[in-house]
């Protein structure tokens, strides 16, 4: 294994980390509100930015100290369990609140999909290590599609975009033995699937 290629693979994941593509995908469901002005958008914008990647991130460093101050190993599926959960819970709060205070379709489904995202993830990562970086690039060029083909023109500029961080983030995945083929397919098709019944459950309620 290159070295440098490995570290080329360890930038792309941490660039298009799941909660990167979160929060991305957020702002594009915000930027494409119709009508909304600068200031509702830069408060809903620091909502999400909230609720969304800091609260989450939050949680690492925090299960990090717990483990040294109880003196606890965790096995990886452990660390890996326990921050599905603390994610699963805030992104479920973040969509319930998010949903009863800004009744924005496209924002709306977009959080709700990733809630539900987080919480098959977290169920599925019990038996299995499915790839969350899959999930998250499947879930990030679903919600492009799903806007291309709702009339929003810009979105078609996305599109070889998002399938290009898709490819290049799977092949990172594959490259550094972090999952094997099926855990990333697997991951994308959960993805893509959610993400545009979510979707199109919102826009056709």
């Amino acid at each position: 294994m290159s070295k440098s290629l490995k570290i080329a693979a360890w930038i792309i994941s941490v660039l298009f980390h799941p909660l990167n593509l979160v929060l991305v995908g957020s702002i594009i469901s915000i930027l494409f509100i119709p009508g909304i002005s600068k200031e509702p958008m830069y408060a809903l914008g620091l909502t999400v930015l909230l609720l969304l990647y800091i609260i989450p991130l939050a949680f690492v460093p925090l299960c990090w100290v717990y483990a040294k101050i109880t003196r606890q190993e965790f096995s990886e599926k452990q660390q890996r369990l326990t921050l599905l959960f603390s994610t699963s819970v805030i992104y479920i709060s973040a969509a319930y609140n998010l949903v009863a205070q800004h009744p924005f379709v496209l924002l709306d489904s977009y959080i709700v999909a990733s809630a539900c995202l987080m919480v098959l993830s977290f169920c599925i990562t019990i038996f299995w290590k499915i790839s969350l970086h899959a999930i998250g690039v499947g879930g990030f060029l679903a919600l492009v599609i799903q806007l291309s083909l709702s009339a929003y023109f810009f979105a078609y500029l996305l599109i070889p975009i998002a399938l290009i961080i898709a490819g290049l983030v799977m092949s990172a995945r594959l490259y550094l033995h972090a999952h094997t083929l099926a855990q990333v397919v697997c991951g994308f098709i959960v993805g893509v699937g959610v993400v545009l019944l979510c979707l199109n459950i919102g826009f056709y309620h």
